[in-house]
């Protein structure tokens, strides 16, 4: 029976993932809810974050990303995305935070988005050592960061 639920589950949660690629956000949506009452994961409920995020429900994709995390507190990703949320609704110094704890995550692979948009955060306070610092991070993890690599050539333009 569990073997079952879990299959039925991750059914809907490739609907989901289809749905919302082809911009059926509702849809997705409905498929990712329906996922989650059979078999709640970490997983879909970011990926449910996702969607809302998408239809600009910043409150929320936050709430989905906090539910991640009470089921896998080390989930970096949630923590990066509930600091972008938090950027798109101008909480920046929140964001902050949420940025530092996806940064520290072991497991989190995209280190780089944290650090970049850190940069940026410190780069709207003027605070610009601080934002180079971050974006030169962004670039050791990832050294073809296009972003980073401009907001860096702005920055020393901006300073010299």
């Amino acid at each position: 029976m569990a073997a079952e639920k879990v299959t039925l589950a991750a059914e809907y949660f490739d609907k989901a993932v289809k749905s919302q690629v082809d911009g059926k956000i509702d849809a997705a949506i409905k498929h990712y809810i329906n996922s989650l009452k059979i078999f709640p994961t970490a997983q879909t409920h970011l990926y449910l974050g996702v969607a809302y995020s998408l239809q600009g429900n910043y409150e929320k994709a936050i709430k989905e990303c906090r539910i991640a995390l009470t089921i896998d507190p080390e989930c970096g990703v949630a923590y990066n995305n509930v600091g972008s949320y938090l950027l798109s609704l101008g909480k920046d110094e929140e964001a902050i935070l949420w940025f530092e704890k996806a940064i520290a995550c072991e497991e989190f692979e995209m280190k780089y988005e944290a650090f970049y948009n850190l940069g940026r955060i410190y780069e709207k306070k003027w605070e610009l050592n601080s934002a180079i610092r971050c974006y030169s991070r962004a670039l050791t993890y990832y050294p073809d960061y296009d972003e980073a690599q401009d907001s860096m050539l702005r920055l020393a333009a901006l300073m010299n």
